[in-house]
């Protein structure tokens, strides 16, 4: 059930999902500001309480009301903030009654309902952030027409910039059509092949590789993210490899963060120089299953159209200049200061390729959640004209992979 006016708790404001714009009214209180500023440099929920003030910095003032002064009106055991929350939204709600205190706490839901204060759950399934980087609009061959046919090409599905609309046709089944939203307006796009010396031929298998190659090719910062198999290391190394055979790019960076796999035992230092360590690593297995060889590896590092670079020796590192394509492998095991400073590195004449998978990939707890620079990335960069976004979701590797999935 929605509402017009609503008092939410701290946990409220905290989330990502909560819309200011829903509301006719939002009442808040000076307590939960208070826990706000706070937590702004808390390394877990920072990055969420510094866009929670920001919202409330940005949203209308006829909208927002605040509230100071405790009130003694309800009188619980303790005065502690969540009680004081409590007794405000409840004076609030006996001079208008249609204010509906909103919680994701079952606790102060439950104090609510003794209380007799007006309560909903502002529940967490509602909180899981679905964004694919596409979307998938169903229509009637005769709407597709019209729309299509139309001089104004009204975004009413609510796309970003840089995502895309995969038309399904009702009367047909199927993907009859690809756009993508820019900020310039809608934009056709094709499937095109990826082609290089050191590939072969690349044809993309699905919607979601049409739209990745696509974004490859447009934007100057791409994250791809799937599943193990989903093909998007393969189709990212093919499109890097292929722009260097060009002479678009002069070489490939690749940034490592090598990190042992989850609950695997570790194994210890290998021997060896840099590039020798890193190739007996996660890195170069991953890329010698797909180049086929680490000797030839050696000799893309030799020639300079290959650098492998650990994170560990990346700050100060700057690659304005070497019109190169930078590519983070297995992203998903990098925080936020990580991404951060690895971002920081790229020049103007670079481009950046993130490549994870955050959902089912990570290999320590410490990047996990909202300290994982993936999601962070996502969050932040999501909506800027220079860059892209796509999930993948097929397995393509074999049978086995994609049954292995459901493990």
């Amino acid at each position: 059930m929605e509402y017009d006016k609503v008092f939410p708790d701290t946990n409220v404001l905290l989330n990502p999902n909560f819309d200011f714009n829903k509301y006719k009214e939002v009442h808040i209180s000076i307590i939960s500001l208070e826990e706000l500023d706070g937590l702004k440099r808390n390394e877990e929920v920072g990055f969420q309480a510094r866009q929670a003030i920001k919202k409330i910095k940005e949203a209308n003032n006829r909208k927002i009301k605040f509230y100071g002064v405790y009130s003694d009106s309800i009188k619980f055991l303790e005065h502690k903030n969540d009680n004081e929350l409590l007794s405000m939204a409840y004076d609030v709600y006996t001079c208008d009654n249609e204010v509906v205190f909103l919680t994701d706490d079952y606790n102060l839901f439950i104090k609510a309902d003794e209380i007799k204060l007006p309560c909903s759950l502002f529940e967490y399934k509602k909180q899981i952030d679905t964004y694919t980087g596409w979307k998938i609009v169903n229509m009637t061959d005769k709407e597709y027409n019209v729309w299509i046919n139309s001089d104004d090409k009204t975004n009413k599905w609510d796309l970003g910039i840089n995502e895309y609309m995969l038309i399904n046709s009702i009367d047909e089944g199927g993907i009859i059509d690809c756009l993508v939203y820019t900020s310039k307006g809608f934009r056709h796009i094709t499937s095109k092949n990826i082609e290089s010396i050191y590939f072969g031929k690349l044809k993309p298998k699905d919607e979601c590789q049409v739209c990745l190659i696509d974004s490859l090719l447009n934007n100057q910062m791409i994250m791809v993210r799937g599943t193990a198999g989903t093909g998007k290391s393969y189709i990212s190394l093919s499109y890097a490899m292929s722009m260097i055979a060009k002479n678009k790019y002069n070489k490939l960076i690749v940034l490592v963060n090598n990190v042992p796999t989850k609950n695997a035992a570790y194994q210890g230092y290998y021997p060896g120089t840099k590039d020798e360590k890193l190739l007996e690593g996660q890195v170069g297995n991953m890329l010698a299953s797909k180049f086929g060889d680490k000797s030839f590896l050696l000799q893309l590092i030799n020639q300079n159209k290959l650098v492998l670079l650990p994170f560990s020796d990346i700050r100060g590192f700057d690659t304005t200049g070497m019109n190169a394509i930078i590519y983070i492998s297995e992203a998903q095991n990098l925080d936020i200061e990580l991404m951060k400073l690895a971002i920081q590195r790229v020049g103007e004449d670079c481009q950046l390729i993130i490549d994870g998978d955050n959902d089912i990939q990570v290999d320590k707890q410490v990047f996990e959640g909202n300290k994982n620079g993936m999601k962070r990335v996502s969050e932040i960069f999501r909506g800027q004209d220079f860059y892209g976004e796509i999930e993948l979701k097929n397995i393509y590797r074999s049978t086995l992979a994609k049954v292995a999935d459901l493990l």
